[in-house]
């Protein structure tokens, strides 16, 4: 059954779909006509409008009824035809369900055209579906889109079902009246029922509704096993039998009982066989898995029997009858249980001491209710009673011990029959424990730490988690699986300060192990500068004090001032490190202090002191045999005169410059880099007015600077210009730092 609308108000989504209106207009306009001569009034003149085509309209074809009642259901939209001189261009589909919670289904193509529904929710009955459709209209020159809604219904039913058939009653004595009801569901009325009784006749009746039915019939004696089939409307069959036989006797009704509900495989069950109005008969006779023998005039009713085999049991009582319609024998199936067994295991492969875990009891067979009990090393772990049925239970376990165990179980079952389980070894390990360490090496700009740990003891293989709340390092994430139980990490670091790092393992028993560590990453440098001014004949010297702390050594130093480069060198020990530096400045001179460890990190510290009055230059002491102490002679000019009178303070100048140049040697190590020569030569003879070229040497020489190179250098400083040599009388070469 379907019903087909078109244009409904509704919006195009779940739950309802929207009408789009579709209006197609034209509109045509004539231009004015030609004014009139002279000066007259313009006239103008226009058609009246062309009224619009009409639109096209929208819908969905589909069969009355689907061809097979529960199979697809092909759809197709269908617009009209197109408007005089028009014509359809392509067009695209797109179909939904409104009311996707009354109704379910699924559109097989669902954005063509033409499309299969394939009910799902076929209890609904009634679904309803919607097309939304577009297509191009050109009429001449024009091309106008054009879309439109339609709506269907399309009507499903259920495959057809018959159930509960049953017969009452169905051990009747003959003639017996038998009804036989059952249950139809699904499917398209009217229905065509039919019924074939087993006896040579069968039933034909129409069902205009599905639900319960009943049919009657009258047996004679005998068995018969009824069989019934259903056609609908859409002539889609189904077809089922009557579960159990009916039985019509001859007004004899025979029975079996049986001790037990449940025999088990060798346990001794008796059974007692009966008859309720025999009649006569000549005699009865009851066995196990056989038709037993009826000897006339004797009466067996009772036999005691041993199941062999799991599953059932045929237990026959017969009666010696002479009418050969009479009902002369019953079988009883009993049910036989196999022989009750017992397992033990436990839950988890591996094991270890002071962990729970469980062991699996699992019994199989016997009769319920059942007794079980558990043991370890012969020491009773547990027992259970009143085991409904058989199966698997979980029974929790806390091993105590390390090292090989037998693990054993016992079962019982409602007939008295016990069983012992085979022999488990299990072998537990010692309680695990977890050893952690870490320790950093750093290097310029970073610390790289390693982790290592051990698992002693537990069960292999072990998972490892480790969190650190310091800087996310720059490797992979701390995490693995290790089946030695030690494992390492470790990552790199540009943080300073305390890194710490929590680690957790479980290993293969599921034991939850957690340790801590820590590791120290350097912390940055930090100096700080002091310095004592102090005054030199012809020069100020500052004794300067550098205190460092934290970073990561060697250091390197650069001391600057206000009036220029100082002093800059490498320290391979920690501080405090001291220098006493010769400045030219006077007045008030500002010193800066830079350094830089070896991880690159850096610090700085500044020091603005007072330099004091350079002292004058000590007087020489003349040669003897020279004029008196009183008459000084020349000390410029060229030639002789300079070199004798320079010698005293040049002299006491160099002196000075040893003294302080041994002092900073003995404060250095062999790793610093080599002095500058230069400024070790312009250091020593700008304080004197001449100096001997060997003693000058000798001091450079001491500072660090190799003899070679001190030559070559005042071989160039004396070509520039900047050193003046001259001979003294003794021959010797003197020296002067040449004025800027």
């Amino acid at each position: 059954m379907v019903e087909s609308e078109t244009s409904k108000e509704r919006p195009f989504a779940p739950g309802g779909i929207a009408l789009l209106a579709i209006l197609l207009t034209a509109v045509s306009a004539a231009s004015a006509a030609p004014s009139g001569r002279g000066g007259g009034a313009e006239i103008s003149f226009s058609s009246p409008p062309t009224p619009p085509p009409v639109p096209p309209t929208l819908s969905i074809l589909l069969p009355e009824f689907p061809g097979s009642g529960t199979g697809d259901v092909l759809l197709q939209d269908r617009w009209s035809a197109a408007p005089a001189g028009c014509s359809w261009g392509p067009e695209w589909s797109t179909w939904a369900l409104p009311s996707a919670g009354e109704a379910g289904g699924v559109f097989t193509l669902p954005d063509a055209s033409s499309t299969e529904f394939v009910p799902a929710s076929l209890t609904a009955m009634r679904s309803e579906v919607a097309v939304h459709s577009s297509v191009v209209l050109t009429c001449g020159d024009s091309n106008r889109t054009v879309e439109g809604v339609a709506f269907a219904n399309v009507t499903t039913y259920p495959a057809p079902v018959l159930s509960d058939l049953s017969a009452r009653p169905n051990d009747p004595a003959a003639p017996g009246r038998v009804v036989l009801d059952g249950f139809l569901a699904g499917g398209r009325p009217p229905y065509l029922l039919g019924v074939v009784w087993g006896d040579g006749t069968s039933t034909n009746r129409t069902l205009l509704a599905p639900g319960e039915f009943q049919v009657p019939h009258v047996f004679f004696s005998g068995d018969f096993q009824p069989r019934v089939g259903v056609y609908d409307a859409d002539r889609i069959d189904v077809r089922a039998e009557l579960p159990d036989p009916i039985e019509v006797g001859n007004g004899t009704r025979l029975s079996v009982d049986s001790t037990e509900p449940l025999a088990e495989v060798g346990v001794p069950v008796e059974f007692r066989g009966s008859a309720e109005d025999p009649g006569v008969h000549d005699g009865a006779a009851i066995a196990c898995g056989a038709v037993p023998v009826v000897h006339p005039g004797l009466t067996v009713t009772n036999v005691t029997c041993v199941p062999a085999a799991s599953g059932t049991l045929p237990v026959t009582f017969k009666l010696g009858v002479s009418a050969p319609s009479a009902r002369d024998q019953v079988t009883f199936d009993q049910p036989v249980a196999p022989p009750v067994t017992v397992v033990v295991r436990p839950v988890d492969d591996a094991l270890d001491s002071g962990t729970a875990t469980f062991l699996r009891l699992t019994i199989a067979g016997g009769v319920p209710p059942f007794r079980a009990s558990w043991s370890v090393r012969n020491a009773p772990l547990g027992a259970r009673s009143n085991l409904s049925s058989d199966g698997s239970l979980l029974v929790p376990w806390t091993p105590s011990f390390t090292g090989e165990a037998r693990l054993n179980a016992t079962v019982s079952d409602a007939l008295g029959v016990s069983a012992q389980s085979l022999v488990m070894k299990v072998t537990v390990a010692p309680a695990p424990h977890l050893a952690l360490v870490a320790y950093g090496s750093a290097s310029r700009a970073s610390t790289t730490v390693q982790v290592d740990a051990t698992l002693v003891g537990g069960s292999p293989p072990i998972v490892w988690s480790l969190v650190t709340a310091s800087t996310p390092p720059t490797e992979a994430l701390p995490l693995g699986e290790s089946n030695s139980g030690s494992f390492n990490w470790s990552a790199t670091y540009s943080s300073e300060g305390l890194a710490t790092f929590d680690l957790e393992v479980e290993d293969a028993a599921f034991t939850l192990e957690t340790n801590s560590t820590s590791a120290e990453l350097p912390v940055g440098p930090n100096v700080q500068v002091s310095g004592t001014p102090s005054a030199l004949p012809g020069s100020a010297v500052l004794n300067l004090t550098l205190t460092t702390e934290g970073g990561q050594l060697p250091f390197d130093i650069w001391v600057n001032s206000s009036d220029g480069p100082l002093w800059n060198g490498t320290e391979a020990s920690p501080g405090p490190y001291e220098e006493s530096l010769s400045l030219g400045a006077t007045g008030t001179v500002a010193v800066s202090v830079t350094l830089l460890d070896a991880r690159g990190g850096s610090a700085e510290a500044n020091l603005t002191v007072t330099l004091p009055p350079a002292l004058p230059p000590a007087p020489p002491t003349p040669p003897p045999g020279s004029a008196s102490p009183g008459t000084p002679p020349p000390i410029s000019g060229s030639g002789p005169d300079l070199a004798p009178w320079a010698a005293g303070a040049a002299l006491a100048a160099v002196a000075i410059g040893l003294v302080l140049a041994r002092g900073r040697r003995a404060a250095r190590t062999a790793e610093e880099p080599a002095p500058d020569p230069e400024a070790i030569l312009e250091r020593l003879l700008s304080p004197a007015d001449g100096a001997d070229r060997l003693t000058i040497e000798l001091m450079a020489e001491e500072e660090g600077v190799p003899l070679e190179t001190v030559r070559r250098t005042l071989d160039r400083l004396i070509r520039d210009g900047r050193v003046r040599s001259e001979t003294d009388p003794d021959g010797g070469e003197v020296l002067a730092w040449a004025a800027a």
